[in-house]
């Protein structure tokens, strides 16, 4: 199955492959990918219709992952300003668990191998399973 990556700014989703095949490292370290797709809007939601809001945060989300379980009970984490990660039910669309144990806001989240790997402002990353 094709796995990609996703990146959002104002009215754009951008669409990445995460195949290490497509990936390349400059002499710089830097990573070189080809972009798929760029998805635009006019003002407007590229999807067509919100199926749930999910609140509990006290601040900014600034990042979701979703782990895939092998019950078939998928789970999204959602990173935000208040030091959460908060863990939810893609079934109930509820929260099933909060997680605290960072020092400033969390800023990044990425799944891997039934770990999820979470960045924040206090300059740590932790890993959760």
């Amino acid at each position: 199955t094709p796995q990609y990556m996703y990146a959002g700014s104002y009215q754009v989703v951008s669409v990445w492959s995460s195949d290490p095949n497509q990936i390349e490292l400059t002499v710089d370290d830097e990573v070189e990918a080809e972009c798929l797709e760029s998805l635009e809007t006019q003002g407007g939601s590229i999807y067509s219709q919100e199926v749930e809001t999910l609140s509990g945060h006290a601040g900014t989300v600034y990042a979701l992952a979703v782990m895939q379980q092998q019950s078939g009970k998928d789970i999204l984490f959602s990173a935000s300003y208040d030091r959460t990660i908060r863990v939810w039910s893609l079934d109930t669309f509820t929260c099933i668990q909060t997680l605290l144990r960072h020092e400033n806001s969390v800023d990044a989240l990425t799944v891997r191998r039934g770990w999820l790997f979470s960045g924040a402002a206090d300059s740590q990353i932790k890993v959760w399973q």
